[in-house]
């Protein structure tokens, strides 16, 4: 059996491979070749165990992660089986495969959203997965026709040094601002937030003109956390999420909207939709307005980047 420790990920995993991994993995999930099953937790007092199985036939394998937190990520380990033998082929430590996976899903998510390029891009949230996504948009910059990069937090001062320090680290030209409302085409929020950082009108500049035209939320994967306010989900032209049963367990965001009944589960499209649909209605929107794209977190995801280490 292999121990791959974080290090080795970090040295082994590029942001372009992940988005690669990522991509295929929802492609696989989409055509009936991938399982997923939606997070379980077990929980006593301030402890609580995560776990996400999931299987691919296209790859011949199947993985279950398996993380704790008492208040923060305690431990983190994939763990990789081959379908064939049901052997146990590796023990990953997974915290920053998480980081490149979930920064992988939001690239793509924006990816599939837009109908040009990413223009002027803000990401919301200086922390640790904030950071996954400044490197993934880094590296995917000229591709996806990324203007510039500008970090925003609650806390100028981290936020000022993390903008600093990440332009040093991936050779970028990182701005902070405190002002959301300076126009930007794509926005990301990579927090862990219970209320929310972001709302329809900082979407809009001082005239009244949409400015924004692809938000990308991934901090809400739990009921007690929410980033967006709810006039800006219900407000969007499109809605996709990584996928609809996970949000159904997990969107902080999102199932506030669906019991009230203001927005209803037949109008969230999947990453899949837009990597198969053939419909206009999965194609990018040629109407003015603005799309919407909330990731979760998914076992898949997971056992797609675990599965470029053996």
């Amino acid at each position: 059996m292999l121990q791959i420790t974080e290090k080795e990920v970090q040295g082994r995993i590029s942001p372009e491979a992940a988005l690669k991994a990522v991509r295929a993995a929802h492609s696989d999930l989409a055509l009936g070749k991938a399982q997923n099953v939606v997070r379980a937790r077990a929980r006593a007092n301030a402890f609580t165990l995560h776990s996400l199985p999931s299987l691919s036939t296209t790859l011949g394998l199947s993985a279950i992660k398996v993380y704790t937190s008492i208040g923060g990520m305690k431990a983190s380990h994939l763990l990789m089986y081959s379908v064939d033998s049901g052997e146990i082929l590796a023990m990953i430590e997974a915290e920053e495969l998480g980081r490149l996976r979930t920064a992988a899903a939001a690239i793509l998510g924006a990816e599939l959203l837009s109908d040009s390029s990413l223009g002027r891009v803000l990401v919301i949230g200086a922390g640790y997965q904030g950071e996954g996504v400044v490197r993934a948009l880094g590296a995917e910059r000229n591709r996806l026709g990324v203007q510039s990069i500008t970090l925003s937090s609650r806390n100028s001062e981290t936020g000022q040094k993390q903008a600093k320090i990440l332009s040093d680290l991936y050779g970028l030209d990182v701005r902070y601002t405190q002002n959301i409302r300076e126009g930007f085409e794509t926005i990301f929020t990579a927090t862990t937030s219970s209320t929310p950082v972001l709302t329809r009108e900082d979407l809009f500049s001082e005239s009244g003109d949409l400015v924004t035209k692809q938000v990308v939320a991934l901090g809400s994967n739990s009921l007690i956390r929410k980033e967006l306010h709810g006039k800006l989900i219900t407000g969007a032209t499109r809605i996709v999420v990584d996928d609809r049963e996970v949000s159904k367990m997990e969107s902080g965001n999102l199932l506030p909207l669906t019991e009230g009944g203001f927005l209803h589960w037949n109008q969230v499209k999947e990453l899949g939709d837009l990597l198969h649909g053939s419909s206009v209605e999965n194609a990018p929107s040629r109407t003015p307005g603005y799309s919407l794209f909330l990731s979760h977190g998914m076992g898949i995801q997971d056992l797609y980047l675990g599965a470029l280490l053996l």
